[in-house]
């Protein structure tokens, strides 16, 4: 469990890191440009998987992480707290086909 708990540590670390720097080289313009595009790819898609059906919404957009982050932690994980903490604000836009741009302004990503 120690070795859990300091592997966890690190990787937390790393990724806390990872940020950083990438912050600094990217400058918060360029970075807000590729979050907003990260979001209205993702709510795009996620429109275009979900088409008004009565499909869990959390559990495709979640697929759609997946899908996106090809494979890279940092960015799955980032993903995934959009969806756990923003999707259901907007799950009627979703549903409704919204502009992904107009989602994406109403929970702040763009």
């Amino acid at each position: 469990m120690n070795k859990f708990v300091l592997a966890l540590l690190v990787v937390v670390g790393i990724a806390a890191v990872s940020e950083a720097v990438a912050i600094r080289k990217l400058g918060r313009q360029q970075l807000d440009g590729q979050i907003c595009q990260f979001c209205t790819t993702l709510i795009g898609e996620l429109e275009q998987v979900v088409e008004g059906d009565e499909q869990d919404i959390i559990a495709e957009a979640n697929k759609l992480c997946d899908s996106l982050s090809g494979g890279i932690q940092i960015i799955d994980g980032y993903c995934k707290s959009i969806v756990d903490q923003e999707i259901e604000k907007v799950e009627d836009d979703i549903k409704n086909n919204e502009d992904p741009q107009t989602v994406c302004q109403k929970i702040a990503l763009c």
